[in-house]
């Protein structure tokens, strides 16, 4: 969850205080991501149970990939184009596919006298893995930026230096949830 919402928050800082898009062209850049995540997220159970172990693990590793090809992408301070709307929706549906299935994977072994307290243990985790990813990139890519009205090319390294370490988190999500699986499965 961090490198979701972190992604948005640093790439907002990069396409506003950098590339000077107003709120509403920046938001807008966005909507491929809800929508991947959104189609994902409803329809992701379509696909075989078997298969759900890989949906896991290639949805974070497909974010990772996502984050990475976006960082780079925008490392030379240019719009990106289309690719960029593209990329959005790669990550969004990446961090859908891996997200959606591992959390009902998880939920679903916890005995019933105890699901509200698993439920709340869960939630509690992604707001603090929020929390702390936003303290943790949004100062990287603040200090890297210098100011939130940094020159093009300083966002944008910001910008690149930020999404890779996203990257690096959305990988990490899925070599985990790749033990996660396998140890489950014996």
């Amino acid at each position: 969850m961090a490198s979701s919402h972190d992604r948005c928050r640093t790439l907002t800082l990069h396409l506003q205080g950098g590339l000077g898009y107003s709120p509403l062209r920046s938001g807008l850049t966005f909507v491929p991501g809800a929508l991947a995540f959104a189609f994902v997220s409803l329809n992701w159970r379509r696909v075989p149970a078997s298969a759900h172990h890989v949906l896991i693990v290639s949805g974070f590793a497909l974010s990772g990939a996502g984050l990475a090809a976006t960082g780079l992408l925008l490392r030379d301070g240019g719009t990106g184009g289309a690719w960029t709307y593209v990329l959005a929706g790669v990550v969004g549906g990446g961090m859908a596919s891996g997200f959606s299935p591992l959390m009902t994977r998880v939920l679903s072994r916890v005995p019933v006298a105890i699901a509200a307290d698993a439920s709340g243990v869960i939630v509690t985790v992604n707001q603090l893995a929020i929390v702390g990813g936003v303290a943790t990139f949004g100062t990287l890519y603040l200090n890297l930026a210098g100011h939130l009205h940094a020159s093009v090319l300083a966002s944008a390294h910001a910008w690149e230096a930020s999404s890779l370490a996203l990257a690096v988190v959305a990988i990490a999500g899925g070599v985990l949830a790749a033990i996660h699986v396998s140890s489950s499965q014996e």
